[in-house]
């Protein structure tokens, strides 16, 4: 049977995974009614690739999103949405794909990461209630690394627009004219980033680019679903998440002046509840051994892609490249005191590591799931104590 490795969600009433991906696979194979089980294993290190979802049939191991639709609807494993759809609309169904894998993900980052608040109040943990402890130190800010990464390169947001500093605030004159009643807020008031205004408008024109497409029609392309309702709805079930999040445009947007959107998804959702849900399994845990070498493995890496860290090298490959051997003493002072901060860090890290070990906290977090081997159902006797304890 075809099994799917997915990151898991702390709502799966609302929507099965946190992560986009992982939940427009699940509902596409929800939609087209796969026979599958899946295992929200919420552990990338399980995949060949490092990468989740990744899907297991018999011997055939695939990860990655795109590569996993494409083998499914080639080996007829799934019911490709779009056969239903003439040339044109087939074309027109990838674009809104695209547009679902482009901007509703700039979207979401944007939301989910880009803003602190939203990020430190909702999103974070999110992530660590999922992942558990020691992960949950690493994987949410990894997380939001890539995200920031992602929305520099498109959008040119290289700076945290939610933070207020100097730079953000208004003018004298333009505080004089706020009303009183608001100044007794306190609240710090600033102006938002042309890149943020720009990521803003980008929210109203796509709503509104769907909700003109969908007409009055129940779905996209007609009475159907397609794959394009499949990643178009799995993105705005994610955008309109916003439970104790500080900035709430994006959603508020989506829920007054686009009602028709959410009507849609409203749609969509009691479509994929009158299917019968795929079998969850569950997948035994990494031994206690493997957790600690891989959360060592994430600390280094997490401390090598520090920025302090790319300065420290660039400078000393710059005075080694350099062809004057001479190193004045302002350049050797700042490498030393570059070189003495990663030394703090790293202790800090190992020494914080070894504590956690030696206190007992790690060995003491699901001791008997890490150590002790599963036992089948059948090996179960009627007093609940396993059989293969009697035979010993």
């Amino acid at each position: 049977m075809l099994t799917v490795y997915s990151w898991g969600s702390t709502q799966p009433d609302t929507f099965a995974s946190l992560d986009p991906d992982c939940l427009c696979l699940l509902n596409y194979l929800r939609l087209a009614d796969v026979e599958c089980q899946v295992a929200y294993c919420n552990d990338p290190a399980l995949s060949p690739d490092g990468v989740l979802p990744f899907i297991r049939d018999d011997d055939v191991v695939i990860s990655g999103l795109p590569r996993i639709m494409q083998y499914l609807i080639k080996q007829a494993r799934i019911t490709d949405l779009d056969q239903p759809l003439d040339p044109r609309q087939r074309i027109e169904s990838d674009g809104f794909v695209a547009l679902a894998g482009d901007d509703l993900r700039d979207l979401l980052w944007y939301t989910w990461y880009y803003e602190t608040g939203n990020y430190v109040d909702a999103i974070r943990p999110e992530w660590a209630r999922l992942v558990g402890f020691p992960r949950s130190l690493l994987v949410p800010n990894r997380w939001r690394g890539q995200a920031l990464e992602r929305l520099e390169c498109r959008r040119h947001l290289s700076e945290l627009g939610s933070e207020t500093d100097s730079t953000n605030r208004t003018s004298s004159s333009a505080i004089e004219s706020i009303p009183e009643v608001v100044k007794r807020l306190r609240t710090p008031v600033r102006v938002a980033k042309p890149g943020v205004e720009k990521l803003r408008a980008l929210a109203g024109e796509v709503f509104a680019l769907l909700t003109k497409k969908l007409g009055d029609h129940p779905f996209l392309f007609g009475s159907t679903p397609s794959k394009a309702d499949v990643f178009v709805y799995s993105y705005l079930t994610l955008l309109q998440f916003n439970h104790n999040f500080r900035d709430t445009f994006i959603s508020h947007q989506l829920a007054t002046e686009h009602a028709a959107l959410g009507a849609y998804v409203e749609r969509l959702r009691t479509k994929l509840e009158q299917v019968s849900e795929p079998v969850e399994i569950s997948v035994a845990p990494r031994s206690l051994a493997e957790v600690a070498l891989h959360f060592g493995m994430a600390t280094v890496h997490t401390v090598a892609t520090l920025p302090g860290v790319h300065q420290v090298v660039g400078l000393a490959q710059s005075i080694i490249a350099s062809e004057d051997t001479d190193i004045s003493a302002q350049e050797s002072s700042e490498l030393d005191a570059r070189r003495a901060n990663i030394y703090y860090t790293v202790g800090v890290g190992a020494f914080f590591t070894a504590f956690l070990i030696r206190g007992g906290f790690l060995d003491g977090m699901n001791q008997s799931t890490f150590l002790r081997p599963t036992v089948p159902q059948d090996m179960v006797g009627a007093d609940g104590q396993s059989l293969m304890d009697e035979g010993e």
